[in-house]
């Protein structure tokens, strides 16, 4: 007779939040890439980026990685670590919102007007900024749940 530790299965969503964390961490990686190639081959048209931005970007990449694996495992510190990076969001978008301000953009002929593309760029962060609360949110919905009566931890169950 062969003894398995009683575990919860993962839902389907809390995979799939997973896979978007590591692909946020894939993303971040070929875009920091991107970025040292484009100031090695035009360094007249990029401007150093401040301290404080790029020490949040790592943090962030950094804890969507911590988070992706701790709530694979479903440990309730992944909802934590997500609701910080969905503060270091909420942060970042207000940088841009205080350094790009909307009307800055003078009348520019254009395809793309820049007024345009600000609000593009506002209604981006902002989905972010949602997308990070939520996934948080859902986390901590997930890995606090109360514990089955019949599926105590600790518990043993008859493998088939």
């Amino acid at each position: 007779m062969l003894l398995t530790r009683n575990r919860s299965s993962r839902p389907a969503l809390a995979t799939a939040i997973c896979g978007y964390e590591v692909a946020v961490v894939l993303i971040a990686s070929v875009g920091r890439s991107f970025d040292h190639f484009l100031r090695v081959a035009h360094p007249s048209h990029y401007h150093q980026t401040p301290l404080p931005q790029i020490v949040a970007s790592e943090l962030s990449v950094a804890l969507a990685l911590f988070s992706a694996v701790l709530l694979w495992r479903m440990r309730p510190i992944a909802a934590p670590l997500l609701a910080i990076r969905a503060g270091i969001s909420l942060l970042g978008f207000g940088f841009i919102l205080v350094h790009r301000p909307f009307g800055s953009a003078g009348p520019q002929p254009r395809i793309i007007s820049p007024t345009l593309f600000l609000a593009a760029l506002y209604a981006f962060g902002l989905g972010i900024v949602a997308l990070n609360t939520i996934v948080a949110w859902y986390a901590y919905k997930v890995t606090a749940r109360q514990p089955d009566s019949s599926a105590t931890p600790g518990s043993f169950r008859q493998a088939a």
